[in-house]
């Protein structure tokens, strides 16, 4: 009756809200703005992390397409 939760998807949204009432949400390791998300792990990135081995040959879209494309 109820589809699956995708934690994912809501830990974007909770970031996006807290942009949108003016806290800037940061990344954990290096303190850097969340403003990429990372198709293939399914998360929000920062730069530094985009061009760190963990996400190597990984895609990326803007925050605001992500948000965007899974409401």
């Amino acid at each position: 009756e109820h589809p699956p939760l995708n934690l994912a998807l809501r830990n974007l949204c909770e970031t996006c809200q807290r942009s949108s009432f003016g806290g800037e949400s940061l990344c954990d390791v290096h303190d850097e703005k969340l403003n990429l998300f990372c198709l293939d792990d399914q998360q929000p990135v920062c730069l530094v992390c985009r061009d760190s081995r963990k996400h190597a040959n990984h895609s990326f879209c803007p925050m605001d397409e992500a948000v965007m494309n899974n409401k």
